[in-house]
Parts: structure tokens; sequence; C-alpha cells
């Protein structure tokens, strides 16, 4: 393509001047790519209209870093990917990042297959070696555990391994299946010879049985017929005895019942008399009386007429009442339930007026009843529905009792649904009795059932009630202890927790018993939790006191920054005394605690900052006591120079001020000052003059400023090329990079100079020592 050859087409260089040094890392320039090209290349790539060697050239050399990823993530050859990673590595990270992922994960997924594989011919050989065993108890269970493991690796195996082992797993199942073959076999074998024993054991007994049957049967022959022979005998006695009793007890009836008519009479129960009477009649059939029993029951008879005759004459006007009343509710426009009440009402007090009368059918009793029937017809409607109404109720407390049974039997013994049962025994006696009223007596014996399978069903309620009642028992007697022994709180608190949920895991008691049990377990549990509170209370008062003494020690801390630290050690000794004493406080309250140890902090930081403040004084005292010392040696030095007789004694000043400094900023600044004291008397010194040691100073301080970086003023721009170049040379382009102790030895080296003219000293010194202000920024 057009396009890629002018991409990948590099120009030629123009040649390089000769009197300037090319740059270390240049590279040739290459033709920039307009945006439409780029686009190009990038659909090209999409579409894989492109070579592999394309895409290699353009993951390599493409200008962009988006047209390298694309071509990179273009190359699908594993092969290709192996060669372009290493000429990707110093070209484009995110590139060489994306072939080193395909490639490690291409190399993952080989091992994967390898160690699978190896998996596999491991687990063949294991089955192999396993069938090759004798069977034993743990053929069968190592086997399915083989055929289980086995599944789950061959699936991406080569047909040839999955072969081997599917033929080993065959081979395996064959002998499990000719084993229990053969303990089938064995087994049948064995059940055949305990079958014949047992059938001929059998035999033998029953012979043995037969003939102790027989002489049983003939010994119990003999024993019925002389049984039979005396109870004959004595039932013949026995007969007459008993028959001569019945007579007796006969006569003592009727004579009880003929006592008890009389008294009835006597009283004017005439009802009563009569169904004595009645009752008498029924025992007299086929009994002979004898003549006194005879005469009494005459004799009651007459009574017992006479009393209904008169009962007769006195209940008439009563009768004709009821009569009228009864003709009365015919046609009456009344409720047919409050009718039948009435009308059963009136027919009670008829049937009431009417006993033990001597006439029972009489012209009143048929006008009676004809006026009940006519007055009675408006009721049969309501009757009937009445009586379908309760059929139906009763046929629906059939189904509720036929549930309750159902429900009865679904229970388990073990693990009963107590809430299902405790809705049964609460809900299905109301639904018993909202299905009334039913028939009395066809609703009796299912009254009966169901409050029996209730009572039933009461009784498991009440079992699992009193187990319920036991477990809470058992956690009100754990909190009570909790309350009295326990020393340590937490691990009560926790306990106290857990046996909250407990409480309310275990199932319910009855009414009258809960409110007073959970009453005693609160209260049991709100002391632990008293106790808690006690301790935050004391929690709350140490951390006021530690929240207090914090706030002496910021305040203390804030007075001495005003002040400000004596001296160094002092300042230091005080921060760590102030460090301790904070550290001790131990915990704060949490909503004083951040404002607090920002306090500290500030208060700290800034007593800390005055400390450093004096570290920065003394540490320009020092530098300033070197700058005056190596002043006093070059007044010196100048001195001996123009040999003015005042050299000694600027000498004894020079000596009196070394020694009063109490700090230097190295062993060697003290060393090069009172070498350059001795030097001053040396024929070197003398010999030398102030162009040689105005030259080394200007050397020694643009050295200085090429390392800081500082501006060189223009009379001494050549001289700070010409070193500059020196140093390129000799360094190789590593000039620049100097650290500490160069700059140290430079400082020594300075103040170890001789003294040139003060004037140009003092300009050289000013602009060394912004270049040592300099490096240290």
């Amino acid at each position: 393509m057009k396009m890629l050859s002018r991409l990948f087409r590099t120009p030629t260089p123009p040649p390089a001047p000769v009197a300037e040094i090319p740059p270390l890392t240049a590279e040739p320039a290459q033709p920039a790519i307009e945006p439409g090209e780029q686009q190009q290349l990038l659909r090209a790539i999409e579409s894989g209209s492109l070579t592999p060697d394309e895409l290699m050239r353009l993951a390599v050399e493409g200008q962009t870093t988006r047209l390298r990823q694309a071509a990179a993530s273009g190359i699908r050859d594993p092969a290709l990917w192996q060669a372009l990673l290493p000429r990707l590595r110093s070209r484009d990270k995110a590139a060489y990042k994306l072939i080193k992922q395909r490639l490690d994960a291409l190399l993952a997924e080989q091992r994967s297959q390898e160690q699978a594989r190896s998996d596999a011919e491991a687990l063949c050989a294991s089955i192999e070696r396993h069938i090759a065993r004798l069977h034993d108890p743990l053929f069968a269970p190592t086997l399915s555990v083989y055929i289980t493991r086995w599944q789950a690796v061959a699936a991406g195996l080569d047909a040839q391994l999955r072969l081997r082992g599917q033929l080993a797993l065959d081979r395996g199942q064959d002998v499990v299946a000719a084993q229990e073959r053969e303990v089938a076999r064995m087994l049948a074998q064995r059940a055949e010879e305990q079958n014949r024993a047992r059938a001929l054991d059998a035999e033998l007994l029953a012979q043995q049985q037969a003939a102790e049957e027989q002489a049983a049967l003939e010994l119990k022959e003999q024993e019925a017929t002389d049984q039979a022979r005396e109870a004959e005998t004595h039932a013949e006695m026995q007969g007459f005895s008993e028959q001569q009793d019945a007579i007796a007890q006969q006569h003592a009836e009727i004579a009880s019942l003929i006592r008890l008519s009389g008294a009835a009479l006597a009283r004017g129960e005439t009802r009563k008399a009569a169904w004595f009477r009645q009752s008498l009649e029924a025992a007299l059939s086929g009994v002979q009386l004898p003549p006194h029993l005879a005469r009494s029951i005459e004799h009651l008879d007459t009574r017992l007429n006479e009393l209904r005759q008169w009962k007769d004459y006195a209940a008439a006007p009563k009768r004709i009442e009821l009569i009228e009343d009864v003709e009365a509710l015919i046609g009456v426009n009344e409720a047919p339930e409050t009718l039948v009440e009435h009308l059963r009402a009136l027919r009670q007090e008829w049937r009431t007026i009417n006993k033990g009368l001597a006439v029972e059918a009489t012209a009143e009793a048929e006008r009676f009843e004809h006026a009940f029937a006519a007055a009675f017809q408006p009721c049969q409607v309501y009757l009937a529905e009445l009586a379908v109404m309760r059929r139906t109720n009763l046929a629906a407390r059939r189904q509720v009792l036929e549930r309750v049974l159902k429900f009865e039997a679904g229970l388990d013994a073990a693990q009963s649904d107590h809430s299902m049962l405790m809705r049964v025994v609460r809900e299905a006696p109301q639904e018993w009795r909202r299905n009334a009223p039913v028939d009395r007596d066809a609703g009796r014996p299912l009254d009966a059932e169901f409050f029996s399978v209730l009572d039933r069903l009461r009784t498991r309620l009440n079992a699992w009630y009193a187990a319920n009642s036991s477990d809470k028992q058992a956690l009100i007697a754990r909190a009570s202890q909790l309350t009295a022994t326990t020393a340590d709180l937490a691990p009560a608190i926790e306990e106290v927790k857990q046996l909250q949920i407990q409480w309310k895991a275990t199932g319910p008691v009855p009414h009258a018993q809960s409110e007073a049990m959970w009453n005693e377990f609160r209260a049991l549990c709100n002391a632990v939790y008293d106790r808690r509170q006690q301790e935050f209370a004391q929690q709350a008062a140490t951390l006021d006191e530690a929240k207090s003494a914090a706030v002496d020690l910021c305040v203390q801390i804030e007075q001495a920054s005003q002040e400000g630290p004596a001296d160094r050690p002092t300042g230091e000794a005080r921060l760590r005394e102030w460090q301790d004493a904070f550290h001790a406080l131990g915990g704060l309250p949490r909503a004083d605690a951040r404002g607090l140890h920002e306090r500290y902090q500030r208060a700290m930081t800034r007593y800390d900052s005055l400390i450093a403040g004096l570290a920065q004084r003394d540490a320009a005292a020092i530098e300033t006591n070197a700058l005056a010392a190596a002043q006093r040696v070059r007044a010196y030095q100048r001195a001996v120079m123009e040999a003015n007789a005042v050299q000694e004694e600027l000498k004894a000043a020079a000596d009196a001020f070394i020694a009063g400094v109490p700090r230097w900023p190295s062993k060697g600044v003290l060393q090069a000052l009172r070498q350059s004291l001795a030097r001053a008397h040396s024929a070197a010194f003398r010999e030398a003059n102030d162009s040689a040691r105005e030259q080394a100073l200007r050397r020694l301080c643009l050295h200085a400023e090429i390392l800081s970086g500082a501006a060189t003023p223009e009379e001494d721009a050549a001289l700070r090329r010409d070193q500059e170049m020196q140093l390129l040379r000799q360094g190789l382009g590593q000039a620049r990079q100097a650290d500490e102790r160069v700059w140290d030895a430079m400082q020594i080296e300075w103040l170890g100079l001789d003294a040139a003219a003060p004037a140009v000293h003092d300009e050289l010194e000013r602009r060394f020592m912004r270049c040592m202000q300099r490096r240290a920024r």
C-alpha cells in the first residue's frame, strides 16, 4: 500500500554541522501522519485486509500509540507474538503488555492442558492398577470414586486416552458385576439349604405336635363328658332355685310399684301414679298373684279413677282457655320462629293439664288439635328450612371433625407444627359453634368425638407448653447466675443477648404464666444491662478526666509555644515529655477525640517548628562563623602579602576566633582554615600572585554555578562555556550531577583558598554562597 510505504519510509537526515556536537539520543524524524490516513489504517486493521508482515511493521514502527496497539491486537498468529515481543519492549508499553498477556494466556492454557493430560494419564494408570487387584470390600467403592473422577476430567482429552480410561473402567465394572453374581449365587444356595433344613424341622415338629394334640384331645373329651354330667345335675337344681327366686322377685317388684303408685296418689301426683300403674301392668303379665296383692291392685285402681275424674272437672276451664288461645293464633301476622315457640308452649301446657285425666279423647281435644294444626300451618316452611339448616350444619360439623381428625393423624410425634396446633385448638371450637343449630340426637355422637379429639390435641399442646416453660425457666436460671456471679461484664452482655435470642426462639407458654416469666427474665437481663450502664458511667467519668487532662496539656503546650524553647535539647526533651503524657491519657470521648488530637498536633507542630527555627538559626550561625573565620584568615594573608606590621595581631585574632567557635559545618572546614593560616608563611604562598589566586576562586565559583544552574555574569560567560565543555568531555554529560558530599567538599575547598584582591574575592564569594543556597532548594 502506498500509504504504508510512505509511512514506513525513513527520510535521509541532513548532515550535522561540524562545529556542533549532536545529541546523544537523537533519532531520525518521520513524516507526521494525517488523521484521515490513521482512520484508514485503523479500518484496514479492523477489516483484516493487512498482511501479518504489515501488521508487524505497523505495530513496531507506527507513529501513534493507537496504531501500534490496534496493529498488535490484529495479529492472531502466536508464532508472530514471540517475534514481536522483544521489538515492542522499548517501543510501546501498552502494545508490549497486550502481546505479553496473550503469550502468557497461551502458555497458561498449554500448561493447563499438559497438566490435565498428565493428571488423566495418572488417573488412568491408577484405574488400571486397581482393576488388576483381587476383589475386596473396598474394590467397588474405590471404583465408584475413580468413575466420578474420570467423568470430571475425560471431557477434554484425546480419543485414545479417553478410550483407554473407559476400557479400564468397563473391565472394573465387569469385575464388580461378576463378584455380585457370585455373591448372589452363594446367597441363593445358602438360602435354599436353610429352607430345606427349616422344612425338615417343621415336619418333625408337626408330627410331634400332632401326637401331643391327639393325646390332649382324648383327655379333654373324657373330662368334658364328666363335666357335662355334673353340669346337667347342677343346672336342674339351679333352675328350680332361680325360678323360685324370680317369682319372689316379681312379687316384690309388684308390691313396690303398688306402694309407689299409692304414695303418688297421696301427694296428688296423678301422672306419676298412672305411670307406676302402667309399669305395674307390664309386670303382671304371666305372673300368678297371691290374693293380698290382687286386692291391693283393685284398691289402687279405684283411687286412681276417682282422682282422674276430679282433675278432669277442675281442668275444664283451663282447657277452654288454651283452645281459645290457639284459635286466636290462626292467621296472625307473626314471625314463624316466635309463632312456633308460642304454639309449642300452649301444647306443652295442654299436655300438662291433661296428664292423668280420666277422659283422654274428648271433643275439646279434637277442637284443640284442629285449631293447633290450623295455627301451625304457616310454620311448616320455617321448620322445613330449619331442618335443612340443621342438616347442613351437621354436615359442616362432620367436615370440621374430619379435618381435625386428619390433622391429628398427620401430626409428627417428634416434630409437630405447634403453631398450626395452636391455631386448630383455638379456631376449631369457634367454627364448631358457628355451625349451629343441629339435631341434638344426631349431633350428640359428633360432639363427643369432636371434644375428645380436642382434648387429645390440648394434651399435646399442654405438653409443648410444659417443655417451653421448662426451657424458659432454664433461661431465667442462667440469667440469674449471670446477674449474681459474672465478674467480666462484656461476656455477660453477649451471653444475655444470646439468652434473649434463645427466649424468642422458644415456644410460647400459657398466658397465665407468660407475663410473669417474661417480667422475671426481663428484670434479670436489665440488671446485667444496668451494670453495663454503671460501667459506661464510670468510663464516661474516666473519659471526662482524660479530656480535662488533654485540654490542660494542650494549654501548656500552647503557652510554651508563645514563650518559645530556650534551646534545642531542652525543647526536644519537653516534646518527648508531652508526647508521653498525651499517650498516657488513653481513650478520649468520641465527640471530642478528633478535635483534641488536632489541637494537640497543632500545638506540637508549632512548638516543633520553633525548635526547627532554632536549628536553622544554629546552622546559619555555623555558616556565619565559618565565613567570618575565613574573612579573618584572608585579612591575615593580605597583611602577610603586604608586609603589614599588624599581621601578628590579625593572626592572633584569627586564632582566637577559630578557637572560640563552638561548632563547625564539618571537621574539614576547621582543618582548611588552620592550613590557610599556616600556609601564609610558605614560599609557595609568597611566590603566587593575585591573578593565580583569582583564577582559582573564579574556576570554583563557575563550577558551583554550573552545578546549581545559577546564572553567570556576562563577563564570565565564555569561561563558563569552556568549563562546561571540559566537564562534558571528562564526565560524558554527567557534570551537572552532584550530591551533598560534592558541595561539602567545594565549601571546604573555597574556605581553604588563598585570599585574592578584596573586592574580587568578596564578589566571587557572594556568587559562590548564592550557589550554596540554591543547591539547598
